[in-house]
Order: structure tokens, then C-alpha cells, then sequence
């Protein structure tokens, strides 16, 4: 027992004889095993004890959208969603998020590594969306958009529109044409509304 010698110190004026050689503890590390020596006449015996750092496994799922992509900060290449980064020294660390187009990039997520853990995060990328609002002359006309089986009714507003651009076709009535598809652009968090004059069918009578 007594106070430890620093790495790389030299113990002097040893009788000769076999000495069993013990290891500081070293917050997240393993310490070396003890180790036997023998010391001989005249000689200086070298030994070399190696502490092995403690790590711990990071996975990130990302549920939506699939090309999202995650990282720690200060790394340059990004990882795959539901990728798992091993070896990781212990410690805390910062999650960043690739940007994706027609998403709202998730804030940077802390995580703890711990020894010999999966630490898991679960993320959902949430799309950006606007709404679509349209009304008809007359006020009987339908619409709805390209892909859709319901019409909508004259002054419908449809939220939740994935931006960009977005198709809509027209119902006609008794008494009026449909207009011709129109192309909308949807924004993220705003409404674009717009007017849709029908023509008035033209109806020719025969008299003989």
C-alpha cells in the first residue's frame, strides 16, 4: 500500500524478487489486470499496462421521411436512419439531422453513451404542409384534386397539402362546362384560395 507512481516513473533500489504490480482506478476506463514481475540484478524491468476505455452504441430510427439522416456534431459524413453507431466513447453527445425538402428539420437531440448500452432515438421528420381553398361560380360546382375520389363542395378548404404543386379538376353542373384543370402551389402554414368561374352551357333549340 502507499501513494501510486505516475505512468512512465522508474522504481529504483529494488531487492531482487517477484512483485505483483497493481492499477489506479480511472473513471470510464477498465483498469490493466495485476501484473507479476521479476526484478533482476542489475536490471530495469519495463512493463506497459494498458487501460481499456469504456463504450456504448448509438441507433437513431427515423420513421419518416426514409432518406433522413443523422449524425454527431462535428462529424462530416451522415449516417443512415436506423443505423447504429458502435464504439462510442462515453460521454454526452449532440444529434443533428440532415435537411430533407418538404420537411421541418428535427432540433438537435442530446444523448448520454454509457458502457456496453444501445442507446436508442426514435425521430419523425414532420412534413410541411398548406391548405387549398376554392370556390366555384356557381356555387354548385365540385372540385377536387388529381387522385382523389371525392369531390368537394364549392368553398372546401383542404388542409394538410404536402407543399408544391397539386392538380385540380372540376365537376360540371346541369346548367354549366367545367373549366379545364388548374395547377395550385401549395406553401408551407399558408392558404391558397382561389375563385372558379364555370361556363354556361349554350343550348341550341331547333324549330322546324
Amino acid at each position: 500500500s502507499g501513494s501510486w507512481n505516475a505512468s512512465g516513473a522508474t522504481v529504483s533500489n529494488l531487492s531482487i524478487a517477484n512483485y505483483e504490480i497493481e492499477f489506479s482506478a480511472i473513471a470510464d476506463y477498465d483498469s490493466p489486470a495485476n501484473k507479476s514481475l521479476a526484478v533482476t540484478k542489475d536490471n530495469t524491468t519495463t512493463y506497459t499496462g494498458t487501460y481499456v476505455q469504456h463504450k456504448g452504441s448509438v441507433k437513431v430510427n427515423i420513421d419518416d421521411p426514409a432518406n433522413g439522416k443523422w449524425r454527431f456534431t462535428g462529424e462530416t459524413s451522415w449516417r443512415n436512419a436506423g443505423s447504429t453507431a458502435s464504439d462510442i466513447v462515453v460521454g454526452n453527445y449532440t444529434i443533428e439531422f440532415l435537411e430533407v425538402d418538404g420537411y421541418f428539420t428535427p432540433g438537435n437531440v442530446n444523448v448520454t453513451v454509457t458502457k456496453d448500452t444501445l442507446h436508442t432515438e426514435d425521430i419523425t421528420y414532420v412534413k410541411k404542409t398548406g391548405s387549398l381553398k376554392i370556390t366555384t361560380i356557381p356555387e354548385d360546382g365540385k372540385w377536387r384534386i388529381v387522385g382523389e375520389t371525392e369531390w368537394r363542395n364549392s368553398g372546401d378548404k383542404v388542409d394538410d397539402i404536402p407543399i408544391g404543386n397539386v392538380e385540380v379538376e372540376f365537376y360540371g353542373t346541369f346548367s354549366h362546362n367545367p373549366p379545364a384543370n388548374k395547377t395550385y402551389v401549395i406553401e408551407s402554414n399558408k392558404t391558397t384560395r382561389d375563385t372558379v368561374e364555370y361556363e354556361i352551357k349554350i343550348v341550341r333549340v331547333k324549330v322546324n
